[in-house]
């Protein structure tokens, strides 16, 4: 079997055959692919299907005068040359996954310095054993290209949300998620890895709507940024990672986990909302945020959110890191809310269970997915300590949830085009435009779409990003 004309579909690299281009990025090209030496389904369900990512060696991310388009032509053809030249089959040898997650290991500063994707490899490796996390399985290494042969999960939580629906009279699913998310990046800190990009693309899901996060390209191990250090994507960063953001009461310096946890509370209105409650944490560029920094209840006002949901956000949200509250409170604040949504709403006409802390949960441990033993592990003591009522004001926390982050201010063009375009998600459900087949996944640092995917998302958040800035002026004015 030889590859399609100009792509690599079809071609072999040892025991996996690709079936399926299915995302692209500024280094490289991401795939659908089936392993030959695992059965089709076991267990009832689809076994041999990975993702596999192709990371060129050489790349023309740097190259301010091509676009996006022609970058990603460029290393198709790459590729397409690269796997003609060996007839269509590659056999490659496997990186020693241990070694590569040691980053002090001489090999791995060389392999890092020969293929920089690597560092984001290796720190995704620290952390490849949790439940949650996208599984690295292989790397495979050529002289033109890095494989990485990954879980392939063709649902991301921002396609849940907004094109399926899935959430909108759920409160359960909501707080699976959410708990499942945030113990995730409790984890990680506990383990010295802190993502520092955490939106809805990096997060998929599973056929039980497990969580699995994904994309380390941003993650760093360093436990304190200075402010004004802009790390991860506009929509979802926290004020303080905003230059000129002009939040008053924020320190030089704050805690890496601090960021993370803002992104959390963004994802929460995702989920209970379908929409975002502004554009950017920027008070002089973004005129509800600005409003927002005024007077805290202007999230009651915009969004439909229950008395309860509405107290722990402003506590989330705090313009000063250090009033936010730690991982453990808040999935503890999390489990304890009952109601999410106003009455009347389809999503406050449903009530959840309220749970005293994970180990309460009893059977439901199957439904909240919480089975793996360090995630079960967390420990949700310190937080009922400090526990305060969700109708309390907003405090200080100052538990001791293990977190960092790296300043990487070298930002990839396309993720700064994909920050423009994609990342508003000031939503509201919207006609399914996936329904011809066109498949998405956001696998490590690549914002995987085909061309339709982009198209439509970008057109539709342009437009909601309109319905969004008229209906919040329509109220706060």
């Amino acid at each position: 079997m030889t590859c399609h004309k100009h792509s690599a579909i079809h071609c072999r690299i040892n025991n996996y055959t690709l079936t399926e281009q299915v995302g692209s990025g500024a280094y490289g090209l991401v795939f659908r692919a089936i392993d030959t030496h695992v059965p089709t389904y076991r267990s009832g369900q689809v076994a041999n299907t990975v993702a596999i990512k192709a990371v060129l060696k050489k790349n023309v991310n740097g190259d301010r005068t091509l676009d996006d388009a022609t970058k990603t032509r460029y290393l198709t053809h790459q590729l397409y040359s690269y796997f003609q030249a060996n007839h269509s089959s590659l056999f490659l040898k496997s990186i020693d996954l241990d070694l590569l997650a040691d980053e002090y290991n001489p090999k791995t500063i060389e392999w890092i310095r020969k293929c920089p994707f690597l560092r984001e490899v290796s720190l995704q490796l620290r952390v490849n054993h949790l439940q949650h996390v996208v599984h690295v399985h292989k790397v495979l290494d050529s002289p033109v290209a890095t494989f990485i042969v990954m879980d392939y999960y063709p649902l991301d939580l921002f396609t849940s949300i907004v094109d399926c629906k899935h959430f909108a009279k759920n409160p359960f699913l909501i707080k699976k998620v959410f708990v499942q998310l945030a113990l995730t990046i409790l984890n990680c800190a506990q383990l010295g890895v802190f993502h520092c990009d955490i939106k809805p693309e990096n997060v998929l899901l599973d056929s039980q709507f497990n969580v699995k996060l994904c994309d380390f390209g941003l993650a760093t191990t360093q436990r304190v940024l200075p402010a004004n250090v802009s790390v991860g994507s506009s929509y979802y960063m926290a004020p303080e990672k905003i230059q000129n953001s002009a939040v008053p009461s924020v320190p030089y310096y704050y805690r890496t986990e601090l960021g993370d946890i803002w992104s959390l509370g963004i994802i929460l209105i995702n989920l209970t909302c379908v929409r975002n409650p502004w554009l950017q944490a920027d008070s002089q560029a973004d005129h509800t945020f600005r409003c927002y920094t005024r007077d805290s209840s202007v999230l009651s006002r915009i969004l439909p959110i229950s008395p309860q949901l509405n107290s722990l956000l402003a506590d989330i949200l705090s313009l000063n890191p250090d009033k936010r509250p730690s991982l453990s409170e808040l999935i503890y604040r999390v489990l304890h809310i009952d109601c999410l949504a106003p009455q009347g709403t389809p999503l406050g006409a449903e009530r959840v269970p309220v749970f005293n802390s994970l180990y309460d949960i009893g059977p439901l441990d199957d439904y909240l997915g919480l089975q793996d033993l360090s995630i079960r592990s967390v420990s949700i003591s310190s937080a009922s300590s400090t526990y305060i009522s969700p109708l309390a004001s907003p405090k200080s926390s100052n538990n001791n949830d293990n977190s960092n982050n790296t300043s990487t201010t070298n930002l990839l063009n396309y993720k700064a085009h994909a920050n423009s375009n994609l990342h508003s998600h000031s939503v509201s459900p919207s006609p399914s435009f996936l329904s011809n087949g066109s498949s998405i996944i956001s696998l490590d640092s690549l914002s995987i779409h085909d061309t339709k995917y982009t198209t439509a998302q970008t057109h539709r958040n342009n437009d909601w990003i309109n319905w969004n800035n008229n209906a919040n002026k329509m109220i706060l004015n």
